[in-house]
């Protein structure tokens, strides 16, 4: 599938659909599924603690947050939601947040009621929010919501008597030492008024919590009306009386009981109003979220790395490709505490190793098809199958190789590109401080060691020495991240591609983070031509001792064996002679002529095949392995 168009779109459409080679794509796979299998074998260390109800994010916290967490989407325009009740400074103290959701639940369900025990704020909001800055701070936040805190201090009748006094007079003395500091707008009210709104800061106070030993809940309350946003304290007010209106809803403090108890519930857990939210949960599905039982865990456990197994060998590879991205998400949705880039990264690369033909070169699906390709060719008694033979030749081209190939280099330098920019939005990296703050830094891996720590020690003596490493290492960084999203289309791909392989490689020593660098590695692996692959990890053609192999295609057993040697022979080692025309009986015996010229049948054919061709080389050892002839036997009897 090419586009022979001229113009941009003819480039577009070379560039993403010429067909090519998939021995890239091969190898990928088998890099990805080695490393799969590393991290999720890790898991089997700790599985419980990890995925079992129990764990470290239990099934009950994890469930919650995935059905009922507040997803609100970007707005596509210019206007944002504006929350309806704020409460973001108690987000990460629940005990503040609880103190705050129990004073809302202590508050009358009648809007009517609730605005009569609401007086203190109303006039408190009402008399301070034309001041200037600091006064109003002043006369709102400590002196306004000082005044439940000092009422519910007052401690005996004598108190009590003269506060009754102060609060009577005309014009304001407090002369007679008043056990509560009043406000300047409290001072200049009549004293009936004075006196009224006293009796409103002692309604208020008991809708206070109460306080736990050494944990005064009430401060918290007065706390989070002090810091609430100047601008928004008239729209909380009317929030809590109920006459909070938007877009014609009405988003106030529910009145009805299940709808009140449902808005404070989702409040106290999410710190968000539940009917603000345009989506709950997230869209996630992991079997580890319902499994519970340990030996039903380690069940499925077993079948999941199996199936990566499959993956990575390249066996039934377009639906254990699929199987491995669901599963492999599975755990990802599960451990979302856990996460990190290395996860990022594996789930780019077996997605586009799904999309693409990965199964298609150097792997056991291959050898599949070039043994049915190879039972085809050799018993068709010399006659022409041009289907067989194009697959005996070689992995065949593809658009949608070349597709999946180009998905995954776009997808590394939008990682560069976005990761190197990012690095200049911050002075350390302009100061050339960054990389001195990643190697001394405790919680990567080498400072543990004592002669690194040694090194550092002696690297801060020397200042002009210490800004020249860590300078030019700043600079290394930017110059590859920022540098290769447009060099590696050029003829400095090779270059590139060293320094990228550089970058992670000092990335892996020094940060500990070996096996995101494992998988980035995978990711460049995109832009390796399919051919160096093949002739410095595969073999090619001509490489090997020569052989000759004689059957006759008319005994099927003999076509089989002849064709399981055809489909290993990737090198084009043996030469196959065939002995079946012209001769009235049928041999049903396989001649191997090894390279020394002996005529070779039965295990020792086997063993030879073994020993001489370059695609088992790496796997001789397993004639020595008991029951293996027996078994090589049987499927050849």
């Amino acid at each position: 599938m090419t586009d022979n168009r001229n113009g941009f779109l003819g480039a577009v459409g070379r560039f993403f659909f010429t067909p090519t080679d998939p021995t890239t794509l091969g190898l990928m796979r088998i890099v990805t599924g080695l490393l799969l299998l590393y991290v999720h074998a890790v898991y089997s260390l700790n599985l419980k603690d990890f995925f079992g109800p129990d764990a470290w994010w239990d099934h009950q916290t994890g469930n919650t947050q995935r059905r009922s967490a507040p997803n609100n989407p970007g707005p596509i325009g210019w206007g944002v939601q504006i929350p309806t009740l704020y409460i973001e400074g108690t987000w990460d103290s629940p005990h503040r947040r609880g103190a705050v959701v129990e004073f809302l639940r202590n508050l009358p369900a009648e809007p009517a009621a609730r605005k009569q025990k609401l007086r203190f704020l109303e006039v408190l909001i009402a008399r301070t929010q034309n001041l200037p800055g600091p006064a109003y701070h002043h006369e709102y936040v400590l002196n306004g919501l000082g005044l439940p805190n000092s009422a519910a201090r007052l401690v005996d009748e004598s108190q009590e008597e003269r506060l009754k006094k102060v609060l009577a007079s005309d014009p304001f003395d407090d002369k007679e030492d008043s056990p509560v500091f009043f406000p300047r707008f409290v001072r200049e009210m009549p004293p009936q008024e004075r006196q009224a709104y006293w009796r409103d800061v002692l309604t208020f106070k008991d809708l206070l919590p109460p306080s736990d030993v050494g944990t005064d809940r009430a401060v918290y309350v007065l706390d989070w009306l002090g810091n609430y946003p100047p601008h928004r304290r008239d729209d909380l007010y009317r929030f809590l009386i109920g006459e909070k209106k938007e877009g014609g809803r009405d988003l106030s403090l529910p009145t009805d009981p299940r709808e009140r108890k449902e808005f404070l519930d989702y409040l106290e857990t999410w710190s968000g109003d539940t009917r603000q939210a345009q989506e709950k949960g997230t869209a996630v599905f992991s079997m580890w979220y319902h499994l519970t039982d340990g030996t039903a865990m380690w069940a499925v456990h077993g079948v999941v790395l199996f199936v990566f197994l499959l993956f990575t060998v390249g066996l039934w590879t377009r639906v254990t490709s699929v199987l491995t991205w669901a599963l492999s998400l599975c755990y990802i949705h599960r451990g979302q505490l856990t996460l990190f880039g290395q996860d990022t990264m594996q789930t780019i690369l077996v997605t586009y190793l799904m999309i693409g033909p990965c199964g298609a070169a150097l792997s056991l699906d291959a050898l599949r098809a070039r043994y049915r390709a190879g039972r085809a060719l050799l018993g068709a008694a010399g006659r022409r199958v041009p289907w067989a033979e194009a697959i005996l030749n070689g992995p065949q081209p593809s658009w949608l190789a070349n597709f999946a190939v180009r998905l995954v280099q776009i997808n590394f330098c939008f990682i560069y590109m976005s990761s190197g920019v990012s690095k200049l939005k911050g002075a350390a990296w302009w100061e050339h401080s960054a990389a001195w703050l990643v190697v001394a830094n405790p919680e990567f891996g080498l400072i543990r060691y004592s002669w690194f720590e040694s090194f550092l020690r002696f690297l801060v003596e020397y200042r002009f020495l210490t800004g020249l490493i860590a300078g030019s290492v700043s600079v290394f960084t930017l110059f590859v991240e920022i540098g290769l999203p447009f060099l590696v289309w050029t003829r400095l791909r090779p270059l590139m591609v060293a320094l990228s392989a550089m970058l992670h490689l000092g990335i892996g020593i020094i940060m500990g983070l070996a096996v995101f660098s494992m998988y980035m590695y995978a990711l460049l692996l995109a832009y390796f031509p399919a051919r160096l692959i093949r002739e410095r990890v595969g073999y090619a053609p001509g490489s090997g001792r020569k052989m000759s192999l004689e059957y006759d295609h008319r005994d099927a057993a003999a076509v089989r064996k002849a064709a399981l040697v055809r489909a290993f022979d990737v090198a084009g080692q043996v030469t196959f002679v065939d002995t079946g025309t012209g001769k009235k009986d049928v041999d049903r015996t396989i001649h191997l002529t090894d390279p020394e010229g002996r005529q070779l049948t039965g295990r020792d054919l086997y063993a030879t095949a073994l020993r001489e061709l370059v695609l088992l080389r790496p796997v001789r050892w397993l004639g020595h392995i008991p029951g293996v002839w027996a078994v090589v036997s049987w499927w050849f009897r």
